[in-house]
């Protein structure tokens, strides 16, 4: 019998996630009659962060169901700045959208591309120093597609391959799953797009999104997409 190891992957992932969904919750109901408090937000921690990573896994094993829409990409960019307004304000950093009048809507899955904003947006934050600034630039590029580019004004990353970046498991934070910009480029490729990383250090990192406005007309087998010019190949 042929084992799929995707779909054990999907099983496994899923089950951990489950259990680990009523381990965080007893832990949770428990936490103020135990002495060792600290010692319990601990294990509330890291039981998260391997929620976290299941349900990241969960997202990795299976292909992606896209619901599209057009969609207005400012308005997802406002909605995950809203979400994370704490964390800004925390850090009092800037966040300036500059993006054309013009800018066209976008044929995509409005949810997912919020999950991108939001990976993206939550690294940009972490890697920003206090009172420095992101900028997220849209671009009209040509027929049918845009540019969405996330910029910071961080330490940068120091590989000899940036896009080492977007394999599972890479990170260099203590709180990070490694899977998040995995999930940002499967999203992206799914929308017939790309995702490109430049970086200097000391002076900051971008994070390029290429993505066509409309894909109906691009063939899944095609290697190069016709009219985009986007080489499916780099990855």
């Amino acid at each position: 019998m042929k084992i799929d190891v995707n779909e054990c992957l999907f099983i496994t992932a899923h089950e951990i996630k489950n259990s680990l969904s009523g381990i965080i919750m007893g832990l949770r109901r428990i936490k103020d009659d135990v002495k060792d408090k600290e010692f319990m937000e601990l294990l509330i921690e890291e039981a998260e962060r391997l929620f976290l990573i299941s349900n990241d896994s969960l997202t990795l094993s299976k292909p992606l169901k896209l619901n599209l829409s057009n969609v207005g990409i400012k308005e997802v960019l406002f909605d995950v700045l809203n979400i994370l307004n704490d964390d800004i304000k925390k850090k009092n950093i800037n966040v300036l959208i500059l993006f054309p009048d013009d800018f066209p809507p976008v044929l995509c899955d409005r949810e997912k591309f919020k999950t991108v904003f939001t990976n993206l947006l939550v690294n940009a934050i972490h890697h920003t120093p206090e009172g420095k600034n992101i900028r997220i630039t849209g671009n009209k590029l040509k027929e049918n597609l845009v540019s969405i580019t996330f910029e910071d004004e961080g330490e940068g990353i120091d590989l000899e391959n940036p896009r080492n970046i977007f394999y599972k498991f890479y990170t260099k934070r203590k709180d990070g799953t490694g899977l998040g910009l995995a999930i940002v480029h499967k999203i992206i490729y799914e929308h017939f797009g790309r995702i490109d990383v430049e970086s200097e250090k000391d002076k900051g990192t971008r994070f390029i999104i290429t993505i066509p406005t409309d894909f109906h007309f691009i063939e899944r087998r095609s290697l190069k997409d016709r009219r985009t010019g986007i080489d499916r190949r780099k990855r």
